[in-house]
């Protein structure tokens, strides 16, 4: 019995002195160990008012509510002209109005009194001549425009040739002392002296008629004549926006 507890704690001494030296070869780390990190703290929604949508996290991002931009988040001419909703950007002196269906640049009335206005609202030019004439700005230029109940009026065109038989270029004569330049017009094409203007000499004349009439054009030659005058240039008048039927607002 004593032969067996000796055997025993030789055992023990022989299995701690044995622990000891494998604990004494394990590696140890010298790398400093910082303190515990903390656990990711939770995603807290924002806070906010009824300018925002969304709560701020991943699921539910934050943006503008609809109609979130009022005029207290507006700074002071922050909405310049192309940021609204007119289909082109204006020139010189037009104003923006309501055409019936959008915004749009229109130019300004001229006068007051009697004005002629088409289908949606959209002015065309204050009445002239009793009969179908408005004034209107087109570009550089004010013209007086022959204008029906339907749209724009038709009427025959003519043009000067420095030749005696209405051949090569045509050329329209120009009054400097009126106060608009001098036009012709069909339902859809604007006819017009273009610059620069010149003194030129002419000795024949052409007159071109409507479809509707069924009449050639003319010629007649004419005795030399020198007046002031332009290439003839043209306006496509579909371009200014204009639906029939015009009428007359006073």
């Amino acid at each position: 019995m004593k032969r067996i507890n000796l055997l025993a704690g030789v055992l023990f001494v022989l299995a701690g002195f044995c622990a000891g030296i494998g604990f004494n070869l394990l590696p140890v780390s010298t790398e400093a160990q910082g303190p515990p990190q903390d656990p990711p703290r939770p995603v807290m929604p924002v806070v906010h008012d009824d300018t925002l949508t969304g709560n701020g996290t991943r699921g539910m991002p934050l943006g503008i509510a609809n109609g979130g931009v009022r005029t207290a988040q507006l700074a002071n001419g922050a909405v310049t002209a192309p940021k609204l909703s007119a289909a082109t950007l204006p020139t010189l002196g037009q104003v923006l109005g309501f055409n019936g269906a959008n915004l749009a640049w229109q130019n300004p009335p001229v006068g007051g009194g009697v004005r002629v206005v088409d289908s949606r609202g959209h002015e065309v030019g204050p009445l002239v001549v009793p009969g179908g004439s408005v004034l209107r700005k087109v570009g550089a230029f004010i013209f007086q425009l022959h204008v029906h109940s339907d749209g724009f009026g038709e009427s025959s065109l003519s043009s000067s040739h420095t030749t005696t038989d209405c051949s090569g270029t045509r050329y329209i004569g120009d009054d400097t002392s009126l106060l608009y330049r001098n036009s012709q017009n069909t339902r859809t094409q604007l006819f017009y002296p273009a610059d620069p203007l010149q003194e030129m000499t002419f000795n024949s004349f052409e007159q071109v008629f409507p479809p509707e009439t069924g009449l050639p054009p003319r010629c007649w030659r004419t005795n030399p004549e020198t007046f002031s005058a332009g290439l003839v240039a043209t306006f496509d008048l579909s371009t200014l926006g204009l639906v029939p039927p015009f009428h007359l607002e006073f």
